[in-house]
Parts: structure tokens; C-alpha cells; sequence
């Protein structure tokens, strides 16, 4: 069980496979950082980036508007960028960034898509590990 989600075999591996070997490749790779003592940065990953701009009184209207991609938000991380067309001093800009903010490790491969969470990795490895040690108590009978 455990060489068929080895590396060296992944053209010939199911999807299950393939997810059980990145699986265990994160959580050797966040072992291997805990014996060596090294530090943990926990970070904010941004996705589902949908801001909204309003601007008042009318007469001024969002020009155009450019969204940055799903990424760890850091010191100053930018969610979009946009243009204000017949803007003036003195008129009032309301905008909100709205998007979701997940926790996960700063150095862990990026997310798949919206439902691969830190919690969920987390999950999907004691399910692989659990699942090896059944495996491996079932060849001791």
C-alpha cells in the first residue's frame, strides 16, 4: 500500500492514491521540520476575492477593476486594484475586500481549490495514517 502512493509510481496512480501520497509528503515534510526544531509560521490564506467598490455622491463609477489571486496576505497585501472614473476630492469611496480568510502553514503547497483547508488537510492525514497502520496491523494477524 504505501509504494503505491510512492513518487516514483504516480502516472500509474488513482486519484485516492495520488491524494494519499501528497498527504503523507506534507506530513513528512512538517516532520521533518519538527525534529529539526524549526518554527512553524502560521498564515491567513485569502480566496473567493469579490470586492465590492461604491462610490457617492453618483456621477463617479468604478473604471475598471483587477483582482489579485488567492495567496497568503502578508504586510501589505494588496486584494485589488481599481479605477475611479470622474473622481474628485471630497467624494466618498466605500469598499469592502470581501473575501474568506483560512488559517494554514506559510510553507504547505497552496490550496486546490475553496474546500482544501488546513482543517481538512489536517483530517486527511490522520485518515491516511490511520488507514496504513489498520493496513499494516492487518498483515500482523
Amino acid at each position: 500500500m504505501v509504494e503505491s502512493v510512492q513518487p516514483y509510481d504516480a502516472e500509474d496512480r488513482t486519484d485516492s492514491q495520488r491524494f494519499m501520497g501528497e498527504s503523507l509528503d506534507l506530513l513528512n515534510d512538517l516532520a521533518r521540520k519538527d525534529r529539526h526544531r524549526g518554527l512553524y509560521v502560521v498564515a491567513s490564506w485569502a480566496s473567493n476575492r469579490n470586492p465590492s467598490i461604491t462610490c457617492l455622491p453618483l456621477g463617479c463609477s468604478v473604471e475598471w477593476v483587477v483582482v489579485t489571486p488567492d495567496g497568503l496576505l502578508e504586510d501589505e497585501s494588496v486584494v485589488a486594484r481599481f479605477k475611479i472614473a470622474g473622481w474628485n476630492p471630497g467624494l466618498t469611496l466605500e469598499a469592502n475586500p470581501n473575501l474568506t480568510i483560512d488559517i494554514t502553514v506559510s510553507e504547505a503547497p497552496p490550496p486546490r481549490d475553496d474546500s482544501d483547508t488546513l482543517s481538512m488537510r489536517t483530517r486527511t492525514m490522520m485518515a491516511v495514517v490511520e488507514t496504513i497502520i489498520d493496513t499494516f496491523e492487518e498483515t500482523l494477524d
